[in-house]
């Protein structure tokens, strides 16, 4: 989830609060399987005729392989392009980062916006990291931080480099693999860069999102049972049509019936009518149309399991 994060977009008709500004979306599914570098892969056939005692059974020789060691990468943005309403704010660009070989791999981040940017593993830049690493098939979101003031059409990239080496697919790693055995490249050749251009758009909506914490002992540490507040606040610098917020529950928490609040109007999780629903899984809350200069503040709560 993104923590007290400022999230702007075009999308007149759905304005999302869900984890990583909806990015999931824009992001492939989970990577298939990988046999791990040094699996042993063997392989032995059987022939059988009939016979007037029964069948017979002859085995084939047995044919063994070792799974060589792969590095391989790849970073996806969340988004081809990120509409930024003020122009002043801090922006946190979201990324991708997914180890597609089948060695356990370091990787290091560089983020750029025409200058070397800081990158974190979170929206508010609390935890930077300059190095990750990834098991095969892991993937790991990073975020891109652009401080203000943003500039029109500013490039924001991440690129992600294997320690262990990078050059031309098929290059060869000495030593790379299990047990000091070689690698090879895969089709990135270790090395991995994505974009996102920033548009500035002062009619642009935002949506900030913050939480608070109540534990069952009054103090505010997330424990089992603690209460989770979370506050949304739409802005509308100019006039949209047909908007929507909406917010699923994170795991290991579980929704609060009927704590929805819209401007600090209780409303019921019902479909009756009113702005509000809660299908089991996600919180909707319907705007209509705001007009040039709303704000819209939505609250609710989960427990933590």
């Amino acid at each position: 989830m993104i923590k007290n994060g400022n999230v702007n977009g075009t999308q007149a008709l759905r304005v999302t609060a869900a984890s990583l500004l909806a990015c999931v979306a824009a992001v492939p599914a989970a990577v298939a399987q990988v046999t791990p570098a040094g699996t042993r892969i063997t392989n032995t056939a059987t022939l059988t005729h009939a016979d007037s005692a029964g069948p017979i059974t002859f085995p084939s020789n047995t044919v063994t392989t070792s799974v060589d060691g792969l590095v391989d990468v790849t970073v996806v943005a969340a988004a081809a392009t990120r509409v930024v309403a003020d122009p002043a704010s801090q922006v946190a660009v979201p990324f991708v980062v997914t180890n597609t070989g089948n060695l356990a791999q370091d990787f290091s981040l560089a983020g750029s916006g025409g200058e070397p940017l800081r990158v974190a593993i979170d929206s508010d830049g609390t935890n930077e990291a300059t190095r990750i690493t990834l098991t095969p098939g892991e993937q790991q979101t990073i975020f891109v931080l652009l401080p203000g003031p943003v500039v029109d059409r500013t490039a924001v990239t991440l690129t992600a480099t294997a320690v262990t080496g990078t050059g031309v697919q098929g290059s060869v790693l000495p030593g790379a693999g299990p047990d000091g055995s070689d690698a090879v490249l895969g089709g990135s050749g270790g090395r991995a860069t994505a974009q996102t251009v920033l548009i500035l758009d002062p009619a642009a909506p935002s949506l900030t999102k913050s939480q608070a914490v109540r534990a069952p002992d009054g103090s505010e540490r997330a424990i089992n049972g603690a209460t989770i507040t979370y506050q949304l606040v739409a802005r509308f610098p100019g006039a949209k049509r047909g908007v929507v917020i909406t917010d699923a529950i994170p795991a290991g928490t579980r929704f609060v019936a009927d704590s929805v609040t819209l401007d600090g109007i209780r409303l019921t999780d019902a479909d009756d009518g009113d702005a509000v629903t809660f299908d089991g899984t996600t919180v909707r809350v319907t705007l209509g149309d705001p007009t040039p200069g709303t704000v819209r503040t939505v609250r609710f709560q989960t427990i933590i399991n």
